[in-house]
């Protein structure tokens, strides 16, 4: 029996390390509607694609989102090859925001897609570029100026604004170059600003 035991043992630990045919991205939203709902239209563009892309929204602030997703990672009997995390600043402190940032990162081998103030603002990125300090309820105005039909739960929101993307890659790229320029160094720093046009960059490389 022990020598059987063993086996299935021995068995199971290969299992696990099999890797699938398709690379896997994992991005894990904070949010459970607008972030998602944005993620699942590249998902399912990628289904006859190379990649397969997992999109989870967990509706927890940065803290609570980093640990669910380490957790995740560490259970899983799959090997991600690579591994997202979407969240706001929205009323965390500098020092958590910057905190989470740093562990994402360093400690555990995360990319990072924050925006500051809030995800709406890659979204008003679509329309045009905003260099302006804003809070979350000054970038919900502006969006649904924009877009009127904007609201969290609008679930074809990728599609609506998909070609415009591109317009918003380089308005976030031109927001970060603009932060260089100003010295300003640590995340939390910067507002406003997103990293969400990282990942539809990367998102991308697996669509053409």
């Amino acid at each position: 029996m022990g020598k059987r035991s063993n086996f299935f043992k021995s068995k199971n630990r290969r299992r696990k390390n099999i890797r699938p045919p398709k690379p896997i991205i994992l991005i894990v939203c904070e949010g459970e509607k607008s972030e998602k709902f944005y993620f699942d239209g590249f998902r399912k563009e990628a289904r006859i694609s190379n990649v397969e892309i997992e999109v989870i929204g967990k509706g927890r602030p940065g803290n609570s989102l980093l640990k669910f997703t380490q957790n995740k990672v560490k259970n899983e009997s799959i090997t991600y090859d690579q591994i997202w995390i979407v969240f706001d600043k929205d009323d965390l402190s500098d020092e958590e925001f910057d905190s989470i940032v740093s562990k994402a990162i360093y400690r555990n081998k995360m990319n990072v897609a924050y925006s500051i103030p809030c995800f709406e603002y890659w979204l008003l990125l679509h329309f045009d570029y905003y260099n302006t300090p804003l809070t979350t309820k000054d970038c919900i105005k502006k969006l649904k100026n924009r877009f009127p039909v904007y609201r969290k739960n609008l679930d074809d929101v990728y599609y609506k604004l998909a070609d415009k993307k591109y317009s918003a890659i380089e308005n976030a790229k031109r927001m970060e170059d603009e932060h260089k320029k100003q010295g300003n160094t640590k995340p939390s720093s910067k507002n406003p600003s997103t990293l969400v046009y990282k990942l539809v960059i990367e998102l991308e490389k697996f669509l053409k």
